[in-house]
């Protein structure tokens, strides 16, 4: 009785060529407990970002390709069989979903089936273990991949009409207050007058640049927008580490670690300051 697991896992990952040949010696391995010692027979497929679908030979020429450009591989599928028993395979699938070249529901999957349960399950963990180690957080995904990132610069300007219109309603509210205190307080309607004139010229007219002030605040919106789309590509949630992606996945690595420690250091600057400034002046 055929038995078949098929587990679809929605995450990142990180895979080098170090553990793309240990899956695939995995693969081999389990084919070969089932097959009385015979290696598993392999085919490779890769799709890439241009659209093309290619039959690859062998791990090894996997790991040679540009892997860049439109060159850049966008799906790697591994499948293993029995050359003794047809209804035997492993087949493992990695696919980069930041493309919309990439019709595939899931980043992972893989299917193990065969007419041995114990075989099935106790193979199925085994992937499930060497996947594991090529996974990747979905911390800076829920972040970075989310809706809400996406629309966050439009919150900018929301949030400096919000900010602007309480400061403004504070100050008509105290304008109102004022010209109360005038009318109890004057004695005559030209005594009224000049105190209205002379709060009228001391008064904020911050209203007035309501206007200016929304105009300005989509200024840094459109750059945010523009460097909101550039941060996601910045963290790829999907990497084939081989081939010229790796110069620039390391670039953008050490550009990120620069930018952190730079973050870190000015934080730890400020503190520091504010510290010496308080325990300096505050005598």
């Amino acid at each position: 009785m055929k038995t078949e697991v098929k587990p679809r896992i929605d995450k990142g990952f990180y895979i080098n060529d170090i553990e793309l040949v240990r899956i695939k010696d995995a693969q081999n391995e389990q084919i070969k407990k089932i097959s009385g010692g015979v290696d598993a027979n392999f085919s490779y497929e890769l799709k890439y970002r241009n659209g093309v679908i290619a039959n690859i030979p062998s791990v090894n020429d996997i790991l040679s390709e540009e892997n860049d450009g439109t060159k850049s591989i966008i799906r790697l599928a591994m499948i293993a069989s029995s050359v003794i028993d047809v209804d035997t395979k492993i087949a493992v699938r990695f696919s980069d979903m930041s493309h919309s070249e990439n019709s595939d529901s899931v980043s992972i999957s893989y299917d193990v089936l065969s007419n041995d349960k114990d075989w099935t399950f106790v193979t199925a963990s085994i992937i499930d273990e060497r996947i594991k180690k090529v996974t990747t957080s979905n911390i800076i995904a829920l972040v970075l991949g989310s809706k809400f990132f996406r629309i966050s610069p439009v919150l900018i300007p929301m949030g400096v009409l919000a900010s602007y219109s309480w400061k403004t309603n504070d100050a008509l509210k105290s304008k109102v207050e004022r010209l109360s205190e005038i009318r109890s307080s004057s004695k005559s309607v030209i005594d009224y007058l000049y105190k209205v004139d002379v709060m009228n010229a001391t008064v904020s007219h911050s209203i007035d640049y309501l206007p200016l002030v929304m105009i300005l605040s989509f200024v840094p919106v459109l750059l945010s927008l523009f460097f909101t789309e550039r941060m996601i590509n910045w963290f790829p949630r999907y990497t084939f580490y081989w081939g010229d992606a790796t110069a620039r996945y390391d670039k953008r690595v050490t550009l990120i670690r620069f930018l952190a420690g730079g973050v870190i250091f000015a934080i730890i600057i400020g503190m520091t300051g504010n510290y010496f400034y308080d325990l300096i002046f505050s005598r």
